[in-house]
């Protein structure tokens, strides 16, 4: 058998690895145990210090998505606020001259004034209840990024948190490329939403960029989930101008990065297959079929109850 223990000392405390092996006669019987212990603080600590730093990274990735799209994230709240401001605005000057009481005189200039029908009204407040639905669905992924690191792997069905990255990618993507959802059942994975969120946002604002403004109709990005055996595989696929195959053996690693300056750090790919490599996972690259790239990411099915 075998195990850690951590062992008090006058410098500080010492984790120790400890291995226990019989040692058996020509009958089988144990005649001794041989114990040994080995010294495994530094290693330990190492092991620490790289979390801390992957998760200093993770969090340093995640503010740098948010900067880069800090400028989309604030159209896409403020253009469904002023119009359910305005909305509310004109309702509750309609709604004043409903509920005024009518008198014979005024009936006419009333009549001019007020909407056409109660339906108009209804109609009116059910575009800006969709305006502010919009907000919330925008605040939360906002949410979901932000208290990631307090989230717990839990059972997590994927489409949730690639639905939370569209939400946060959608003025990226807009003016580039359809969104295409090819969404099958499939099982729940262990991992939070948060993590995946991050992991699928990167993929889809890469997606986006490799796609030029202008053209939304001959572009898509195509979003699949599936189970296959074991796995559920979660592809990602452009239509975009696709990775060099020069490039394509750096594009996890560090800081690497073809985007112009201020556009990316380096940082989201290397993070990305961090965090699917915690999970148990794997995320690859492969050209598409004609031309773009599709990342996949296969994260372990959890087992069906019965």
């Amino acid at each position: 058998m075998q195990f850690e223990d951590e062992v008090a000392a006058p410098h500080g405390a010492r984790t120790y690895l400890t291995t226990l092996a019989p040692a058996r006669d020509e009958a089988g019987a144990i005649t001794s145990v041989l114990s040994l212990a080995r010294d495994v603080t530094e290693f330990v600590k190492a092991q620490q210090d790289q979390e801390r730093l992957r998760r200093g990274l993770a969090r340093a990735d995640r503010l740098a998505s948010l900067g880069v799209l800090a400028a989309g994230i604030a159209h896409e709240i403020n253009n469904p606020l002023c119009f359910v401001l305005t909305t509310l605005e004109g309702l509750v000057e309609d709604l004043a001259r409903l509920a005024a009481p009518v008198t014979p005189s005024a009936v006419p200039s009333q009549a001019a004034d007020a909407p056409a029908s109660l339906g108009e009204l209804a109609d009116r407040s059910r575009e800006a209840l969709a305006s502010a639905v919009r907000i919330r669905e925008v605040a939360r992924g906002l949410g979901r990024f932000a208290r990631v690191e307090r989230d717990r792997a839990c059972a997590t069905d994927p489409r949730a948190p690639l639905e939370t990255a569209l939400t946060l990618a959608s003025h990226e993507t807009k003016y580039r490329a359809t969104i295409v959802r090819d969404y099958d059942e499939v099982p729940r994975v262990a991992a939070s939403d948060g993590e995946l969120a991050q992991v699928f946002l990167n993929l889809i604002v890469n997606a986006a960029h490799a796609i030029d403004e202008g053209d939304v109709g001959h572009n898509a990005i195509h979003l699949r989930v599936r189970s296959i055996g074991a796995e559920v595989c979660i592809e990602v696929t452009d239509t975009g101008r696709g990775i060099a195959p020069a490039d394509r053996p750096f594009i996890f690693d560090a800081f690497f990065t073809t985007k112009d300056p201020g556009k990316g750090t380096g940082l989201g790919l290397a993070i990305s297959r961090q965090i699917i490599d915690g999970l148990g996972g794997q995320l690859q690259c492969e050209p598409a079929p004609g031309r773009g790239t599709r990342f996949i990411v296969r994260l372990p099915a959890l087992p069906t109850a019965a």
